[in-house]
């Protein structure tokens, strides 16, 4: 994949598209927006400000931060859950995904259950 479609995929509305989705809503501002949807009990009340840092410059500084990570353990996809899943998801599903053995194993276990 090339980095300009992922970027482009990635970095978030243009213009056009937050003044397409303002009109859409019908307010005319983000601002408007988030007052009318965020209480304001629970909003900061001035700007976040997150300065932004890349990995390569971080570890440049301070190698030794690497040492303060904690690892956690993580449970997804540990186990087959008794939902249902609508007949349109898992049709997309499994057509988008038909090659890979996950997808033989899950379509079996469909086929079997459904």
């Amino acid at each position: 994949m090339a980095i300009d479609k992922f970027v482009n995929r990635h970095i978030g509305p243009r213009d056009k598209d937050i003044s397409e989705m303002l009109a859409v809503i019908g307010v005319s501002s983000l601002e408007e927006l988030i007052d009318q949807t965020v209480p304001s009990n629970i909003r900061l009340g001035n700007r976040l400000i997150c300065p932004m840092f890349d990995r390569a410059r971080i570890l440049s500084q301070d190698p030794s931060s690497c040492s303060k990570n904690k690892v956690f353990n993580t449970y997804i996809g540990m186990g087959w859950y008794d939902t249902i899943t609508p007949a349109v998801i898992c049709a997309i599903f499994l057509r988008t995904l038909h090659g890979t053995p996950l997808i033989r194993l899950i379509r079996q276990r469909f086929h079997r259950e459904g």
